[in-house]
């Protein structure tokens, strides 16, 4: 694993359950690669922060083509992001949009909070790399992000 990796886990809880179920995909949590060995993660019930990936964990890693430039930024410009709460408003507005099989722009987008995929896809935005562009920015999914045409499993 290599700092601005993108790294998509399977989730064992109830909610990665319904996750997997309403999106068909079996990666319900995503994160950045900040080293070898530690991601930058937003996940509920803590604030997001940089944590080591562990043997428990079950993912797969996905890479951008990225200049020392771009990695460097995603590395600097993630690290800002530390200690921002999660969104849990956002994550029921898409829990409703799956429900309804709506995958139009939300409405609801606190500035100050963000959810797992929203942070990997403004992070990567803030150094210039847009993983996802015919959507709008962070209103995006870990399935979302799997469909990148700038990421190959590594």
């Amino acid at each position: 694993m290599q700092t601005g990796d993108i790294v998509f886990f399977r989730g064992q809880s109830w909610n990665s359950k319904i996750i997997n179920r309403l999106t068909k995909s079996p990666y319900t949590h995503v994160g950045i690669a900040m080293s070898e060995n530690m991601i930058l993660e937003a996940d509920r019930f803590i604030k997001t922060r940089i944590r080591p990936v562990t043997n428990d964990d079950i993912y797969i890693i996905m890479r951008c083509d990225l200049t020392w430039q771009q990695k460097e930024l995603i590395y600097t410009n993630g690290k800002k992001f530390i200690g921002v709460s999660y969104d849990y408003l956002e994550i029921a507005e898409w829990f409703f949009k799956l429900l309804a099989n709506y995958d139009g722009v939300g409405f609801v987008n606190n500035v100050n909070r963000v959810y797992c995929s929203e942070l990997v896809d403004l992070v990567f935005k803030s150094a210039g790399v847009d993983l996802l562009p015919e959507r709008v920015d962070g209103d995006v999914l870990p399935s979302h992000l799997m469909d990148s045409p700038l990421l190959t499993k590594v």
